[in-house]
C-alpha cells in the first residue's frame, strides 16, 4: 500500500500483506509487520473478513491498514450515499471507535471499480468520503486516525465515455470539483494508491 501525504506530510510506503495466510512468524521473519484487513458494511458485530482482526494482529505484534468496505461490488456510490439505519458514515465511525489501535482507514476498497467496473462515480465517492470525514471529525477522532482516499486516474463515466486523467479531468479532479470542502479534508488526511503491474 502506498500512503501519499498522510496528515498533510510526505509520502510513505507500508510494506505488508493482504490477509495473514501463513503463521505470523512467517511474515515477521521476512520483516513484514503490517496487514491489510477488511470489514464490510453493514456488519455490526466487528467481524472481519479473512479470519484476521485488529485485536488478534495487535496481540501478535502486527499493525493494520483497515478497509471500511461495501459489498456487493455491484453497489453504486448513489446507493451508499442513501444507506440508512445506519448510514455508511455512522457505521464506519462505530467500527473505528471499536478498534482504536488502528490508525489507517481506507474508505472503501477500490471504489473506482464499483459498480462492477462501469459507470464509475468519483463525485459520489467524494461525497461518501466527505460524509465520513465530517462524522469522524464530529466524533472527535480525527487526531487519532488517518482516512485514506482512494486515488485513481482516468475513468469510465459510462461504458462508452472515457474521462482522461489530467489537470482538468480525471477521478481525483472530478471528485474534488463536485464536492466543496473535499480537497481541504483530503489535505489533512491521505491518498492511497493500489499499484498494479510492473513499475515504469
Amino acid at each position: 500500500v502506498t500512503v501519499l501525504g498522510s496528515g498533510g506530510g510526505s509520502s510513505s510506503f507500508i510494506v505488508g500483506v493482504n490477509g495473514l495466510s501463513n503463521p505470523v512468524s512467517f511474515f515477521k521473519n521476512a520483516g513484514i509487520t503490517w496487514n491489510r484487513l477488511e470489514i464490510d458494511y453493514p456488519n455490526s458485530n466487528n467481524n472481519w473478513n479473512w479470519g484476521d482482526s485488529p485485536a488478534s494482529d495487535t496481540a501478535a505484534g502486527i499493525s493494520d491498514v483497515a478497509e471500511l468496505n461495501v459489498e456487493p461490488r455491484s453497489t453504486s456510490m448513489q446507493q451508499i450515499n442513501n444507506f440508512t439505519n445506519p448510514t455508511y458514515a455512522a457505521w464506519a465511525v462505530s467500527i473505528i471507535k471499536a478498534n482504536p489501535q488502528v490508525k489507517y482507514w481506507e474508505v472503501i476498497n477500490e471504489p473506482y471499480f464499483m459498480p462492477d467496473g462501469s459507470d464509475q462515480d468519483p463525485v459520489g465517492y467524494g461525497k461518501v468520503y466527505l460524509s465520513l470525514y465530517n462524522a469522524v471529525q464530529q466524533a472527535g477522532l480525527l487526531n487519532n486516525i488517518t482516512l485514506m482516499f482512494n486515488m485513481y486516474g482516468g475513468y469510465s463515466a459510462n461504458p462508452n465515455a472515457w474521462v482522461p486523467d489530467g489537470p482538468n479531468s480525471g477521478w481525483f479532479h472530478d471528485a474534488i470539483a463536485g464536492n466543496p470542502g473535499l480537497g481541504a479534508a483530503i489535505a489533512n488526511e491521505s491518498l492511497v494508491w493500489h499499484g498494479y503491474g510492473q513499475p515504469g
